[in-house]
């Protein structure tokens, strides 16, 4: 009995824990990466890969394009693109008394160029070969190569509330934006594509899948990463390029509010049943056991029986009535 009642402990141990297990999953962040989309040439057909719909040329201009997000190119069979694929442009300013210019690699020209900065294009072909991707600003006498830095959104209530983000459209929540530049003051680390967020798209008929904007989701909604993170327990990163560990980030420390309360509720639920299978478990165990000790002595003694089924059949004619 004592071994029985050892095995169903254990396996009332063993549930409580799987279950926990399970709860822990759920409340697990689901982590993204971005799939950027491609400008495609109006006449010749051609494709490029772009980080935004704002990188492709408007459609009534000479060489005009029209934006593809990731799930019009799978169906079109067009190549996946990757940040380490995707050209961006940069912010260029002149210098020397406007006899030559210096540039910075910018995915976004109003957020992230100065408003004394001369041009913001493609980095034009040049001797060191210098090309702006939206990982790094690749070049012939650049080694290692320079990342391109993002900016980020701060609260400013408290300076240690922040996160890097591809856009100040993402500042929601009284969250102001940074400058790239000025983001490693903010935490010691730079805003790269490799902790740089983005939003997702969410319900509809199509899986979940990150974007940029409303225009890189199929046939859902589009919900930027503070919300994204609190409301659907999701987060999207620029790039799945990771060359070493960031620290985490105000979003990294966000609760998610729509699992926060199910998850309590749960948890009291797990509770409720794992106490009543081990009551069960007991109250069967102790049943069992006076049973068999009540039965146990009856058989132990079988003689008994024996004589007063005897002293029965010997009993005087005088007692039977016929």
């Amino acid at each position: 009995m004592k071994k029985m009642l050892l095995i169903l402990t254990f396996l009332s141990l063993g549930g409580s824990l799987a279950t926990n297990r399970h709860l822990i999953e759920d409340i697990t962040t689901q982590i993204h990466f971005y799939k950027p989309g491609v400008c495609q040439n109006l006449e010749t057909k051609k494709s490029r890969c772009a980080v935004s719909s704002d990188d492709c040329i408007p459609r009534s201009a000479k060489f005009g394009e029209k934006w593809m997000n990731s799930n019009a190119m799978e169906i079109a069979n067009i190549p996946s693109c990757t940040c380490e694929k995707t050209q961006v442009k940069a912010c260029f300013t002149k210098i020397d008394g406007g006899h030559s210019k210096e540039f910075r690699c910018a995915p976004r020209k109003d957020d992230y160029c100065d408003k004394g900065d001369d041009s913001y294009n493609f980095v034009p072909s040049n001797a060191a070969n210098s090309v702006c991707f939206c990982d790094e600003l690749r070049s012939m006498i650049d080694e290692p190569a320079k990342p391109t830095l993002y900016g980020a959104c701060l609260d400013p209530t408290d300076k240690a509330n922040f996160f890097c983000a591809f856009s100040p459209d993402y500042c929601e929540m009284g969250h102001v934006w940074v400058d790239p530049r000025v983001v490693k003051s903010l935490g010691g680390e730079e805003c790269t594509c490799e902790n740089t967020r983005v939003g997702g798209c969410v319900g509809g008929f199509q899986g979940f899948h990150c974007a940029i904007s409303e225009d890189g989701c199929y046939s859902n909604t589009f919900i930027k990463p503070l919300s994204l993170k609190a409301e659907h327990n999701h987060a999207c990163l620029l790039c799945n390029k990771r060359t070493r560990i960031y620290k985490e980030d105000e979003i990294d420390h966000t609760p998610n509010r729509s699992q926060s309360s199910g998850s309590n509720k749960k948890a009291v639920a797990i509770a409720l049943c794992v106490t009543l299978v081990v009551l069960i478990a007991l109250s069967m165990a102790y049943y069992l056991q006076g049973r068999k000790k009540k039965y146990g002595k009856e058989e132990s003694n079988p003689k008994n029986i024996e004589t007063n089924f005897s002293d029965n059949t010997n009993s005087s004619p005088s007692n039977v009535i016929l």
